[in-house]
């Protein structure tokens, strides 16, 4: 599968909401607020070369606060893909395990690994 890196000069007061926003686009993994000349780099995976286009210009583009960017694709990885996690982490498991759904809750909702943690992926479909 094609992979990207798409780093982003942004607006200082819309970093962390872009962050946010870009973890519910299907094709990106990751995304981290980052230091030096760019403000956050964004991990896209994609099944084709050509959609990776589509999902910068069409979906990341369209974002509000974004100033500049620039698209790295990746030709080559050196990391073996992670499986999903299907039991809580250890601070889900303590709240779940105090009955603290509403805290649980916001504690996956706001996850950056969420994409990766199918019992986080449950509490926000359920609900608290």
């Amino acid at each position: 599968m094609p992979v990207a890196f798409v780093l982003m000069k942004a607006e200082p007061d819309a970093i962390a909401i872009l962050i946010n926003k870009v973890l519910y686009i299907d094709e990106v993994l990751e995304a981290y607020s980052i230091a030096g000349p760019w403000d956050i780099i964004i991990k896209v995976v994609s099944e084709k070369f050509e959609n990776v286009a589509t999902v910068v210009t069409e979906k990341l583009l369209k974002l509000p606060g974004i100033k500049e960017t620039i698209t790295l694709m990746a030709f080559q990885s050196g990391v073996v893909p992670k499986t999903h996690r299907k039991d809580a982490c250890e601070d889900a498991a303590k709240l779940e395990k105090s009955n603290q759904f509403k805290e649980l809750y916001r504690l996956c909702r706001t996850c950056y690994n969420l994409k990766n943690c199918e019992f986080g992926s449950r509490v926000i479909v359920f609900g608290p």
